[in-house]
Formats: structure tokens, C-alpha cells, sequence
């Protein structure tokens, strides 16, 4: 049942993404960012991942939690058959993730180009969607 609830919640409050970092290389995971502590504790206990505070705008405490590579194919494997609204942006960052599982380890800070051009379907759909009110 806690899987079902938490697909629900992540498809309301969950962020999928695959990003380039400040560093060159990619980032790739689920985040969700919540004032509630109590449920992010939950998720991370059941499913891994970090969970740390941060302030918003406003000065108000935000709870985050973010969770990366095998944990998050894990926890998609699990959730991702009751999603709704984000279940399709949960599958392209599974298939990333297990892609990326898969290849050699590469320097991200130097051979991010070439190694890049080998996911950007990924990338591209996964930033149509982002722009889709739907997916927001």
C-alpha cells in the first residue's frame, strides 16, 4: 500500500529530472521538496536517498528529499505502475538511469558531449514534458 501512496504523492509534489551540473556532468533523480518532514523520513527509510533542509523565499523551512542512480531505478520499479500524471517521466529517467548503469565510467567533466548525444532523446522528451502544463 506504501507504494501506491507514494506514486500519488509524487505525482503530485515529486520532480523527475536529468540535468547538467555546474560542474559539467549530469544529475539524474527524483526530488520532492515539502514542508512536512514526517513523510520524507518515511520515503527515505523505505526507498534510500538524502534528506536535508533548506529555506524558500519566504523564509519558511522546506524539507527535501532527492534520491539517484540504482535506489531511484529501484524505487521507479515500484511506484511507477501507479502513477498518473509524472509515470511517463518516471519511465524516461528509469531508462536513462539503467542506461547510464550500463556504460563504462566516463570523465563527465571531460567527454560530457559525446556521451551526452547518446541520451538526448531522453533529454528532449523529458524537457517537452516539463513544459506541458500537465507534467509541471
Amino acid at each position: 500500500m506504501f507504494d501506491q501512496y507514494v506514486a500519488g504523492f509524487l505525482d503530485g509534489e515529486g520532480c523527475f529530472g536529468i540535468y547538467k551540473n555546474n560542474k559539467g556532468g549530469i544529475d539524474a533523480g527524483i526530488s520532492v521538496g515539502v514542508t512536512y518532514k514526517p513523510i520524507l523520513e518515511l520515503i527515505k527509510k523505505e526507498y534510500g536517498g538524502i534528506l536535508y533542509k533548506t529555506k524558500a523565499g519566504t523564509n519558511k523551512t522546506i524539507w527535501r528529499w532527492k534520491i539517484y542512480g540504482d535506489p531511484a531505478i529501484n524505487m521507479i520499479s515500484r511506484v511507477a505502475m501507479y502513477m498518473f500524471e509524472k509515470q511517463y517521466q518516471a519511465i524516461l529517467l528509469k531508462s536513462y538511469l539503467c542506461w547510464r548503469a550500463e556504460q563504462p565510467r566516463w570523465d563527465h567533466y571531460k567527454d560530457i558531449k559525446t556521451n551526452w548525444s547518446n541520451v538526448y532523446w531522453i533529454v528532449d522528451e523529458m524537457k517537452r514534458l516539463k513544459k506541458e502544463e500537465r507534467f509541471v
